[in-house]
């Protein structure tokens, strides 16, 4: 009976069993890279947000120090490990932390998604990229209202730039408002002269009467004084005697 027959004598089962040791090794390998691309992207996310980056090799440690750089309390992280609820948890804790995670470092809720469901892309972009951390604005919290602030925002040039445009913005925001007039000093006022005390009014000297003079006479016709013994008034002609 012609047809192609099959060995599965041990020849076959080596050639299998090398096949299947050949794709575990190359999965193994895929995966080392990939966990230590993590590793590293997140060492850097943790030194751009003021944090050890050693953190990062350190299993539940590097969570609980990614909760506090980005605001969100580590007590999730012991909630998701209680049986029943913690699956429930776990999954609001991961959205929670991969969306405060890219506020943090001013990126959109988007980005945080990507970051849950694409982190092997995402994280490196956080850590080998150019965004610098802006500080904690921590997604909301349903059980833990009080907000975990630990760290202070670090000085970077690209802090420094934002300052900046804040204070240009406040500066123009300034000038559109009315601005009042300056009050123009007032002038010093001279001292005043000290007015002079009112001279007293002289009393007016009484008209002293003409005292006629001796061997003078009177002419009645036009009241000219002539000496006495004079017959003709030398004023008005008239006799006088």
């Amino acid at each position: 009976m012609d047809g192609e027959y099959y060995s599965y004598g041990p020849s076959g089962a080596a050639s299998t069993g090398g096949a299947l040791g050949a794709v575990t090794i190359v999965i193994f390998i895929i995966t080392t890279v990939l966990c230590l691309i993590l590793i590293i992207a997140q060492w850097k996310m943790f030194k751009k947000g003021n944090k050890p980056g050693w953190a990062a090799i350190v299993p539940i440690y590097n969570q609980i120090t990614q909760c506090k750089m980005v605001g969100v309390s580590p007590w999730w992280i012991l909630i998701c490990m209680i049986p029943l609820v913690g699956s429930i948890a776990a999954i609001y804790f991961t959205i929670m932390l991969a969306i405060s995670t890219a506020r943090a470092f001013g990126k959109s809720d988007g980005f945080g998604v990507g970051l849950m469901l694409l982190p092997i892309i995402f994280y490196p972009m956080l850590g080998f990229g150019n965004t610098q951390f802006v500080g904690q604005n921590p997604m909301k919290d349903i059980i833990f209202k009080k907000k975990i602030v630990e760290n202070q925002q670090p000085i970077t040039p690209q802090n420094m730039n934002q300052g900046n445009i804040n204070m240009t913005q406040n500066v123009n925001m300034n000038q559109t408002q009315p601005m009042q007039q300056p009050v123009a000093p007032q002038q010093p006022v001279a001292p005043q002269q000290p007015v002079s005390p009112v001279q007293p009014v002289q009393p007016v000297q009484p008209v002293q009467p003409v005292q006629q003079a001796p061997n003078m006479a009177m002419c009645p016709h036009c009241g000219n004084a002539v000496q006495s013994g004079t017959a003709i008034c030398p004023s008005c002609g008239n006799r006088l005697q």
